[in-house]
């Protein structure tokens, strides 16, 4: 399952960089390379955001636990919403960090 949907993402966007290098006559903009290392760059972010704010959680689930008679399970830190969360975040960041002057 998860081979075809890498597959479709390959396909899209060897499919799109041809059509821009060939239907707009050599495309002259970034070059590839940059692009990659831009998107590599933000994917790192994004990855980075994700563990701290797993870490972050775990560590306030323990301290509620420790603290309150409540009992929060180690479980609600895994809920997807966090990672579509921490990418926000990390886009969010290296589009500011960009925008400040930093490569």
């Amino acid at each position: 399952m998860a081979l075809i949907l890498i597959i479709t993402v390959f396909l899209t966007t060897t499919i799109t960089t041809y059509g821009l290098i060939q239907g707009i006559g050599g495309y002259r903009g970034r070059s590839l390379t940059e692009a990659f290392q831009i998107a590599l760059e933000c994917i790192g972010t994004c990855v980075a955001f994700l563990i701290v704010n797993i870490g972050l959680s775990v560590a306030l689930v323990l301290l509620i636990r420790g603290v309150t008679p409540w009992f929060i399970s180690l479980y609600s830190v895994a809920d997807t919403l966090l990672v579509g969360l921490s990418v926000l975040q990390g886009f969010a960041f290296q589009i500011w960090w960009r925008s400040t002057g930093h490569r």
